[in-house]
């Protein structure tokens, strides 16, 4: 699931929005609830946002795995997705899927729409 999760990121990043919408509807097909989804690409868009701020006080790899509990080799993926984001673009996706959760949890929207939605929702200034 994460794995797929990772690749529907860097989908997002790619503006492949189809490619992202295909791999949420596998998920969906392996019975993944759409809110465990929402919150696997809310962890993975702050991931993504601490690796740039890390990052940009000068830590080095070794320091991110540290920081955010993860495996050297990981970090390395991490970083490398990061870079094709800018931090206003990380800020935004994760504002997005905390506006997204509110809305399915007080009846305003479905939680597959609020997914799809979400992946589908194009963001300029992709490096």
């Amino acid at each position: 699931t994460e794995n797929k999760i990772f690749d529907m990121i860097r989908a997002v990043a790619e503006k492949r929005q189809k490619q992202a919408l295909e791999l949420y509807y596998d998920l969906l097909s392996l019975k993944e609830p759409p809110m465990r989804i929402l919150f696997l690409i809310a962890r993975q868009f702050n991931q993504l946002l601490l690796v740039r701020e890390l990052q940009a006080s000068g830590a080095d790899r070794g320091t991110v795995a540290s920081k955010l509990k993860v495996p050297p080799f990981v970090a390395g993926k991490l970083s490398s997705q990061a870079a094709a984001f800018t931090k206003e673009q990380l800020i935004s996706y994760v504002q997005t899927c905390v506006d997204a959760e509110e809305a399915v949890k007080t009846g305003r929207m479905g939680d597959r729409l609020a997914v799809e939605l979400l992946i589908s929702q194009p963001r300029s200034s992709v490096r």
